[in-house]
Order: C-alpha cells, then sequence, then structure tokens
C-alpha cells in the first residue's frame, strides 16, 4: 500500500471518529438535561472512573494505556461542558501545579478559575 491510500484510510477513519464522538456527546447532552430536571449531580467521579476502567480494558493496543485516558480525559470534558458549563476554581496564577492538577481531572473544555487564596476557591 502506498503512502497516499494508506492516508486516505485514515481520514476516513478520521471522519468516523468524529461521527461517533458527536453521537457519543450528543447522548451526554441527553443525559445532561435528564440530570438537571431530576436534581441530579453533573460531574459524577464515580462514573467518570468506571469509563475509563471499562475503555483501558478493552484497550488491545498499539495505543498506550495513558494516551488512551487522556484522550477520554477531553471526551469527557467535552461532555461535561454540554451537560452543564463547570466552572473550576484553583489555585492561581495559571500554569501552577494546582492548574496542571485541574486539567489532568477536567480537562480543557470547562472554565477555569484562577483564585488568590483556598479560601477564595471554596
Amino acid at each position: 500500500m502506498d503512502l497516499q491510500a494508506i492516508r486516505e484510510q485514515i481520514d476516513q477513519l478520521d471522519g468516523q471518529l468524529v461521527k461517533l464522538l458527536n453521537e457519543r456527546l450528543t447522548l451526554a447532552a441527553e443525559i445532561g438535561k435528564l440530570k438537571r430536571s431530576q436534581g441530579g449531580q453533573i460531574y459524577v467521579a464515580e462514573r467518570e472512573d468506571a469509563v475509563l476502567r471499562k475503555v483501558t480494558a478493552q484497550n488491545q493496543g498499539p495505543i498506550k494505556q495513558q494516551a488512551l485516558r487522556a484522550i477520554y480525559r477531553e471526551i469527557m470534558s467535552a461532555a461535561l461542558a454540554l451537560e452543564k458549563p463547570l466552572n473550576i476554581a484553583y489555585l492561581g496564577p495559571e500554569a501552577t501545579n494546582t492548574h496542571a492538577a485541574a486539567l489532568r481531572k477536567f480537562g480543557s473544555s470547562v472554565d477555569y478559575r484562577p483564585m488568590p487564596t483556598i479560601a477564595d476557591i471554596f
């Protein structure tokens, strides 16, 4: 197989991935509507952990587990943003360890607020 043929296959797969991601996020938005109407919590850490365990258990490679978890972190971050916009406070300024930890936990699709003191965070 030549380079162009491989790239065309990748382009086709990328199209399928985008379609599937949008389908997944549409379902997540529906979950958000249900949670809000029933007074449920939007962010449920246990569910997030269960999803990460399940997808990593299904992984047969060659993608490394850490990379797969990072991808799913961003997918779930995008889903959370659709369910309900989240504001995450951290001990500022930007690029501190607390900011990096918040990004690792919640991904890049939520809103972050640097705070000058721990009391301000709460």
